[in-house]
């Protein structure tokens, strides 16, 4: 699968009621940073479990997936919710010689 999305973070703005937030590019599971940013400029980096889950990602063929952000607070209004990737630059797949060509992970593996 080509991944055909271009990647930005995405924003929102805070308005003390909304929690979900959808993510509209493909991400692995546990690879979001949420950052939220007050009306002043400061960034507050929010911690997953603590601050907010993640639903979505990664899919049943283990490749990159769309999902969201859920707030365990709403962000308050005048404040920015900033959702960002943060993918490690690791090699997580080792192919064994001779064994027939592993498509899915090499797929998953490039996005």
């Amino acid at each position: 699968m080509a991944v055909s999305t271009t990647y930005t973070p995405t924003t929102y703005n805070g308005n003390s009621s909304t929690t979900v937030f959808a993510v509209s590019w493909p991400f692995f599971t546990g690879t979001l940073l949420v950052t939220a940013i007050s009306s002043t400029g400061v960034e507050t980096v929010k911690a997953l479990g603590t601050h907010y889950t993640v639903t979505g990602g990664t899919d049943a063929n283990g490749l990159p997936a769309t999902g969201s952000v859920t707030m365990l607070a709403a962000p308050a209004t005048g404040t920015t919710l900033r959702i960002e990737r943060t993918t490690p630059k690791v090699q997580s797949t080792i192919w064994i010689e001779n064994d027939p060509f592993p498509a899915k992970s090499v797929e998953a593996m490039a996005d």
